[in-house]
């Protein structure tokens, strides 16, 4: 019975932090948004609660990626895609793998980087709700990479797009 306690005090205080946490971030209060994502992290990983782990560690990746804590912010999304990709029934790998790709087109500036987490999205394209689709999410990729500048990597990108198999 105190274990049920546990669990159901650690998550109130999960809930508790990221609403303070989300609030932060609406007013760009990066800080105090970092602040509350790591109390929440911790109040999930007491459980173990591996679906808060990941948000929280994708939040955090959000908020020092904001604050151009770059190694924080690597570290922090690598973190959860890692999870992610350890949960089989984890629903969050698009939206991890979107948040790596343009955090190294344009937060981080490294293309060479977002080529190597689409190459392990392609690994893994079954997991992807997106799956069918991963040619048009490529194509948003070179897109943005052309936004970013980089254009050699987005020709070279939109050269493997087409080399891939329709399905």
């Amino acid at each position: 019975m105190a274990c049920l306690v546990d669990t159901k005090k650690a998550m109130a205080e999960y809930e508790k932090e990221t609403k303070v946490a989300a609030a932060a971030e609406l007013i760009q209060d990066w800080p105090n948004a970092e602040l509350h994502y790591n109390a929440a992290l911790k109040a999930a990983e007491t459980i173990p609660w591996n679906d808060g782990i990941f948000t929280a560690k994708q939040k955090l990746g959000d908020v020092y990626s904001k604050q151009k804590k770059i190694a924080e912010a690597e570290k922090s999304y690598i973190e959860a895609k890692d999870l992610c990709k350890s949960e089989v029934l984890c629903r969050g790998l698009d939206g991890i793998y979107d948040a790596l790709v343009h955090f190294y087109i344009y937060t981080a500036r490294s293309p060479e980087k977002a080529e190597k987490v689409m190459d392990d999205m392609v690994t893994v394209k079954s997991r992807l709700r997106s799956g069918a689709d991963i040619k048009m999410r490529f194509r948003g990729y070179a897109a943005n990479m052309r936004t970013a500048g980089f254009h050699k990597e987005a020709d070279f990108l939109t050269q493997y797009i087409n080399q891939m198999p329709d399905r």
